[in-house]
């Protein structure tokens, strides 16, 4: 009995120090960034999404409709959003904002990032873990909660 709980304690510990590990290592790096003027690719991993792939059904979340907008007050609602949503960095070039998200227990850092298509009138958005295999679906719940917010800002 007293070598269980040592066995399981030890256990314990040994995934605690590991999802440690891997919240410290998700710190380091960057965003994907564009390729050839798109969202990169999901890899396989169930950590992603990305609305500029539609062939990718796994990964695939629809774009959202900007309508015509000018990207100036396009930009400042996409970051009045960021900040309602509490991202932890805000980075932005040409019709590209790249943002980061936390996780609260172990400080995974989670890429967010939204290329404006003022051609085809869309925003496309991929959400992304920069470590670990899957992420039981908080990429797909923030691309939601971010159109969510997005909306009601244009209807103020």
């Amino acid at each position: 009995m007293k070598l269980t709980l040592i066995l399981f304690v030890l256990l314990l510990i040994g995934i605690i120090a590991a999802l440690t590990t891997l919240g410290v290592k998700s710190r380091s790096g960057a965003a994907a960034g564009l390729v050839a003027g798109k969202l990169t690719d999901c890899p396989k991993q169930p950590n992603c999404i990305c609305s500029e792939y539609p062939e990718h059904n796994d990964h695939f979340v629809s774009p959202i409709a900007i309508d015509g907008r000018k990207s100036e007050p396009l930009i400042n609602d996409i970051r009045t959003t960021l900040v309602e949503m509490q991202a932890t960095s805000i980075a932005e070039q040409p019709d590209y904002i790249a943002a980061t998200f936390a996780s609260k227990t172990f400080k995974f850092i989670d890429d967010f990032e939204i290329r404006i298509d003022t051609t085809s009138g869309q925003l496309h958005i991929r959400s992304a873990s920069r470590v670990g295999y899957s992420d039981a679906g908080v990429n797909r719940q923030r691309v939601e909660q971010f159109r969510k917010l997005f909306m009601n800002i244009n209807q103020r």
